[in-house]
């Protein structure tokens, strides 16, 4: 059965929709709040080339995220929705060139679905949403993986630089990792196919000419910035020292914790790539090791090596393995494809548990842990039953892809209009700066104690001035007003015991909103968590 071209319409309009009202959500700290910050001082001081967080020179994550959201606010302005843009921009290349990768090898009905599990797994909602440099990575890559598979197969020199240029865009979004992905994901298929010729061909000389041009600002700047020592720890020490433990982070999170991370990120198609990887191995073997060009094991490998090289780093966080979600969609198309009516049956009846999980999930989220709008929980339950509707009655050879899209559509619309907005009244920095405009503040009387959020600063479009200790306002002319930011009622208190005179302008809840803990989750016991920031005014 063929998905239908009206039906291809109403999956990619839904998640237009759902990715729309994500892009409108506040920027989370700690990481894409800094992140935003850092690109619009560089936009401020107009110097592209040298990386500083909060005056100091920053030397750790490559510059492409700072480039293009910093062109993003020159062009449109800084705001969530153009710091986010250039992200959802690259999602987009890297969702059509799944698409245009799997219908080099697959059908074109598998390439369809390969971009629909990529653009609705959870992982892809989450880092167009909280952004970082992960999403920007993985995109390039599959970018520069279309490209190449393309060029072996057609070899078109158009196709040899996309790649190329796709190579480049990833070493410049995070590292080396981004160029032995691609090593990983090829190397395996041609040494699998005996290709030696493809192996040894000189013509990736001249693709190491096309990485050296793209790379050579940042490495001027690198140079300029912090001598050899900034090249070193571009090239080796960020990823390759996380390895062999020259790199000084390390949290050793145990031998399972990149792969659980994997199991919820691409959630709700998190068996289907394994199903992929058990059919690559049954034909490996079937054909006694010998693959031909119509056969891709690109995918296959790509997945395999990055996630073990990826097990081997001594400190490790959650978004490092959402690098192969492309992968892992082509290769859940291809299980979809090989699976009989029977197996598919079979996949439904374990595919169901994990849906209704979805849901009831949903009814935690959206009913338990903050009220909602009563629209909102009547909207809610009325597409459950569609799902139950759907479930009894929908009698399609592709009902489990049709009812997992449809859940996870749901939980994620239902997330960025309901969840997000909610929790993010306890990351105060958007609405301090509405209170800020109301009172025409300048921001030279700023300050800031006992608090330094990122969010602020880029809310605030300004770095409040920092206080140690709150006498050091007394350094300032007398017969004036000053406005500080200070975090809890203890500092709130110590300014009122202080001889100033002090008026409290605002309040607002304050809690680490990326980081989500059970007390918080908990209304009974959020209280106990939960911070305050205040506002006031100090008269001298």
């Amino acid at each position: 059965m063929i998905i239908t071209q009206p039906t291809r319409y109403v999956i990619f309009f839904a998640l237009s929709i759902i990715y729309y009202f994500g892009m409108q959500i506040d920027v989370m700290d700690v990481d894409a709040a800094q992140y935003a910050n850092m690109a619009f001082t560089m936009l401020s001081k107009s110097n592209w080339l040298e990386f500083t967080n909060r005056g100091f020179e920053y030397l750790d994550k490559p510059p492409l995220l700072f480039w293009l959201s910093a062109t993003s606010f020159e062009l449109f302005g800084a705001s969530n929705f153009t710091y986010k843009l250039p992200t959802i921009l690259f999602s987009i290349v890297g969702i059509i060139s799944t698409y245009k990768f799997s219908k080099l090898y697959y059908s074109e009905n598998s390439a369809f679905i390969s971009a629909v599990i990529l653009a609705s797994c959870q992982a892809y909602f989450l880092f167009n949403n909280d952004v970082r440099t992960d999403a920007i990575l993985a995109n390039s890559v599959i970018f520069a993986y279309y490209n190449l598979a393309a060029y072996l197969l057609q070899r078109k020199a158009i196709n040899f630089i996309f790649a190329f240029i796709g190579i480049s865009l990833a070493l410049l979004s995070k590292g080396p990792i981004g160029i032995v992905t691609v090593i990983f994901g090829f190397g395996g298929h041609l040494f699998m196919q005996k290709n030696y010729q493809d192996i040894f061909n000189w013509r990736w000389i001249l693709g190491l000419f096309v990485i050296a041009f793209f790379l050579a600002p940042m490495c001027y700047g690198l140079y300029t910035q912090f001598g050899t020592e900034g090249l070193r720890f571009y090239f080796w020490t960020q990823s390759f020292g996380r390895i062999t433990g020259e790199s000084i982070w390390e949290n050793n999170m145990g031998p399972l914790y990149i792969f659980h991370s994997f199991l919820w990120g691409f959630l709700p198609w998190t068996i289907l790539p394994f199903i992929g990887i058990y059919f690559k191995v049954k034909l490996l073997i079937e054909s006694k090791f010998k693959i031909n060009n119509s056969i891709e094991y690109i995918t296959f490998f790509g997945i395999v090596l990055s996630y073990l090289s990826l097990e081997q780093s001594r400190y490790e966080l959650p978004h490092y393995i959402f690098l192969v979600t492309p992968f892992a969609a082509i290769l859940s198309g291809f299980a979809i494809e090989k699976l009989s009516e029977k197996n598919l049956k079979l996949f439904f009846k374990f595919q169901i548990p994990v849906l209704f999980a979805l849901w009831v999930l949903g009814i935690v989220l959206f009913f338990y842990i903050f009220p909602f709008q009563f629209w909102h929980i009547i909207l809610y339950l009325a597409l459950f039953l569609v799902f139950v509707y759907l479930l009894i009655y929908n009698k399609s050879y592709y009902k489990v892809f049709y009812l997992s899209f449809f859940a996870i559509a749901t939980i994620n619309l239902f997330l960025n209009i309901c969840f997000y907005p909610e929790l993010m009244k306890y990351q105060p920095a958007s609405h301090l700066r509405k209170v800020i405009e109301e009172n025409h503040l300048e921001n030279e009387k700023l300050f800031e104690l006992g608090i330094q959020e990122y969010s602020n600063e880029f809310y605030l479009k300004h770095e409040p001035k920092s206080l140690s200790t709150i006498p050091l306002i007394s350094d300032y002319p007398k017969g004036k007003s000053y406005y500080i930011i200070c975090k809890n009622q203890i500092y709130y208190e110590f300014f009122q015991r202080w001889t100033y005179k002090t008026t409290r302008i605002a309040s607002f809840p304050m809690y680490h909103v990326s980081l989500l803990k059970p007390k918080f989750l908990n209304p009974n016991t959020r209280k106990e968590v939960i911070d305050t920031l205040h506002f006031c005014r100090v008269d001298l």
